[in-house]
């Protein structure tokens, strides 16, 4: 998909390389922990594989999904009520 243009001067202009040297650059704004992130999320638009998930005890991991559940019914009910009045 890179699209290799000739330049005035002869040399070739690579489309591909300029944006990711470009985003390169603009990372160099942020602080070394975001850094580190957005460097993971630039190599997994180039075709790496992303991390590994951390690991969760499965008895949070069933709290956390009885919470999630219980506050979207709670949401869904206050909907529920604000639709009939």
């Amino acid at each position: 998909m890179a699209i290799p243009e000739k330049n005035v001067a002869g040399q070739e202009f690579n489309l591909e390389k300029a944006r990711l040297e470009v985003h390169r650059f603009g990372i160099t704004g942020y602080e070394k922990k975001e850094q580190r992130i957005l460097e993971q999320e630039r190599a997994i638009m180039l075709g790496a594989k992303p991390p590994k998930k951390e690991y969760l005890n499965y008895k949070i991991y069933q709290q956390k999904i009885k919470e999630k559940k219980t506050v979207k019914k709670e949401d869904h009910s206050m909907v529920c009520m604000q639709c009939f009045l």
